[in-house]
């Protein structure tokens, strides 16, 4: 089941892209949608589950961190759906700067735990990326205020929707990788 609901996941936010880029129907990208949305619920439930069985003594923050960061995927899914089917206006990407920041936040303490624990290269992927993405988003919207002929918000929208759309690709690899690494035991205290 987990398996089918990464490929459900992965082929149903790949058939949303390319429907946006090829200009495809709107009650296509609607059901497409629904369903990646559906699918990824599904995942980031497991991954909350899989949570609590981390071992994080040392790391209580940031065990509540990863289910924050878990919770907080309601932000880049929110953001995602105003951009396809309500075309925000620049204002709303502004009211998105702190819930974003908060979700790249916890994202980087979440990452950055599981590195710490396991060693693993993803997770210390990952965890640059939110890094990265915490320093990149207030800079670039704080240039597209600056500057707005050369800049503008766009930018800043258009990186996030690139970002989400990628974050939400590799949700089932991250999951899978950490369920593995709980099953092997990298990631679960020792007997």
């Amino acid at each position: 089941m987990k398996r089918l609901a990464v490929l459900i996941s992965i082929l149903s936010i790949v058939g949303l892209v390319s429907v946006g880029l090829l200009g495809g129907s709107g009650a296509l990208s609607l059901f497409l949608f629904a369903v990646a949305a559906v699918s990824t619920a599904y995942l980031l439930a497991w991954g909350y589950t899989l949570s609590s069985v981390i071992d994080m003594q040392k790391h209580c923050l940031r065990q509540n961190c990863m289910r924050a960061y878990i919770l907080l995927h309601l932000v880049p899914a929110s953001f995602l759906g105003g951009q396809l089917f309500l075309k925000m206006t620049p204002l709303n990407s502004y009211f998105y700067l702190v819930p974003v920041m908060l979700f790249f936040w916890t994202g980087r303490r979440s990452w950055g735990a599981l590195y710490e624990i396991s060693g693993s290269l993803m997770y210390q992927i990952f965890y640059r990326g939110n890094t990265g993405m915490l320093v990149s988003c207030p800079l670039l919207l704080a240039l597209g205020v600056a500057f707005p002929e050369m800049f503008g918000v766009e930018i800043f929208r258009r990186l996030l929707v690139i970002y989400y759309t990628i974050h939400f690709l590799l949700t089932g690899v991250a999951v899978m990788h950490i369920d593995k690494d709980i099953l092997v035991g990298r990631l679960v205290a020792r007997a």
